[in-house]
């Protein structure tokens, strides 16, 4: 069902767009960030509490180890090591074997969750619509347990909770026992249930409300065991057991040993994001500010904006003028009346009036909101060979290109060719993040957008390109607090 549900897409929820919360800022550690600076950022983690179980998933089991310390929970199974930190909101992935980890936004998970969900209940209502059958593999409780996140626009499945005599905890739908959680006689240390209970939200199939519901667990679980559908297709359910092996406390150190090597694409092995993995030494020489020379001055611009000018190639001067806008966040307004060479944006706006191809240009960009195929027309047909930085048309092209869901491999080939033309402008970051947005890769495009927000400088002059996804990471952490 999930081919189906992402080839039928039909509603794109690009949530930056959306949050108006504000208070958040850029995150303190990126994912170019070495072992030593996230454990310093970190700091003491404080007395962590280890507990092992075994998992059994349709009679297959693992050992898996979960530890607890105020900042983070950290998870670790045959195959995989990840620590959640909470403090960071950075979820961390380890491979030992490399001695090399990963370390990706905390809400790349959460805004994933709330993007499918709503993908989910537009095809819900399009199948009822069509009183097709395919309509009950959707079903509330049971995407709601996938995703951790309700369906929107969704009443709240009805579940009912039970208790038994040994103090056993069940939650029944639709006349299933969904989930049973019985109690150890270990204490579980009350500073750490918070915790626990987000660990369940990130890795365990159960739904929000029982979650939420589990709160009030004052003793360690000794089985926890539940039924879940993967991708919602019924009638296909998954029997999941957690089966308590010990408790007790672990080393009071965060789990990220200091001389571990960040790999920011570490256990993402698809051939698709080879261009993303081509990218990655530009985008980290950027974030340390040793590409080239450096991030380009506002006074080299100038400089050769005036130079374009002296020469009438009006079309240079205005991508040059827009490039500068987009880096530094300098719109050229005044000029010192005695700094001949010194070119204030109307001034060559006006000139651009007059010329044939830096009018198209300026066209297209108003033409983008009511006619985006005729803005790409536009833009396709400028001569830009004579241009230095013809990548800032390209990448006003990508986005055309992909505001009308076409061409798309093309539209990527043109924004990464933008940030290696520029890797210091966010604005390039963006987009591409947009991008992966749009294509359900929401971790791809956090690391796009934390890239783009550790750029030096990228505040100059007021330039917060990305507050929006500030603001859109506020409003997450806001309105689905059980994650954070």
């Amino acid at each position: 069902m999930r081919n189906l549900f992402r080839a039928s897409l039909a509603v794109i929820a690009v949530l930056t767009a959306v949050s108006t919360v504000e208070g958040h800022a850029a995150p303190l550690i990126g994912p170019q960030a070495s072992a030593a600076e996230i454990r310093a950022a970190h700091g003491d983690p404080g007395p962590a509490y280890r507990i092992a179980y075994e998992k059994t998933i349709d009679g297959v089991s693992s050992p898996m180890e979960v530890t607890l310390a105020p900042g983070y929970v950290a998870i670790k199974s045959e195959d995989q090591q990840t620590v959640l930190d909470f403090k960071l909101r950075r979820a961390i992935d380890i491979v030992p074997e490399k001695r090399s980890f990963a370390n990706w936004s905390l809400f790349w998970h959460v805004s994933f969750r709330v993007h499918e969900a709503m993908n989910r209940t537009h095809m819900r209502k399009t199948l009822r619509a069509m009183n097709s059958d395919l309509a009950r593999q959707i079903d509330p409780y049971y995407v709601g347990a996938e995703l951790g996140v309700p369906l929107p626009d969704e009443p709240n499945p009805a579940i009912e909770k039970t208790r038994g005599p040994d103090g056993t905890l069940g939650f029944v739908y639709d006349g299933v026992e969904v989930v049973s959680v019985t109690p150890s006689t270990v204490r579980l240390p009350g500073s750490l249930r918070q915790r626990f209970v987000q660990y369940m939200r990130y890795r365990l199939q159960v739904h929000p409300d029982i979650a939420d519901a589990l709160a009030e667990l004052e003793f360690v679980p000794q089985t926890i065991s539940y039924v879940y559908m993967p991708n919602s297709a019924l009638p296909e359910s998954r029997h999941v057991t957690l089966e308590l092996k010990s408790t007790g406390d672990a080393k009071a150190d965060y789990p990220l040993p200091a001389d571990y090597k960040p790999e920011p694409l570490t256990l993402t092995h698809s051939d698709e994001l080879t261009p993303v993995r081509d990218l990655l030494p530009v985008m980290l020489q950027a974030t340390a500010g040793t590409y080239g020379s450096g991030p380009r001055t506002t006074a080299s611009y100038k400089s050769a904006i005036d130079a374009a000018m002296r020469e009438k190639k009006i079309l240079q001067a205005l991508t040059l003028a827009l490039e500068l806008s987009l880096q530094r966040g300098d719109q050229l307004e005044t000029c010192d009346p005695a700094d001949s060479s010194c070119h204030t944006f109307p001034e060559i706006i006006e000139a651009a009036r007059k010329d044939e191809r830096a009018t198209a240009l300026m066209t297209s960009l108003q033409l983008d909101a009511t006619d985006p195929a005729a803005a790409t027309a536009m833009r396709e047909g400028i001569d830009r060979k004579d241009i230095s930085n013809a990548y800032l048309i390209d990448a006003f092209l990508a986005n055309g290109l992909i505001a009308q869901d076409k061409r798309k491999e093309e539209a990527l080939r043109l924004l990464q060719g933008a940030i290696r033309g520029n890797p210091y402008a966010s604005n390039f970051y963006q987009d591409i993040g947009d991008y992966y947005v749009r294509s359900f890769d929401h971790n791809i495009a956090w690391l796009f957008y934390d890239f783009g927000r550790s750029l030096p400088e990228r505040n100059q002059a007021g330039n917060n390109v990305l507050a929006g996804v500030d603001r859109m990471e506020a409003s997450l952490a806001l309105s689905f607090p059980g994650f954070f």
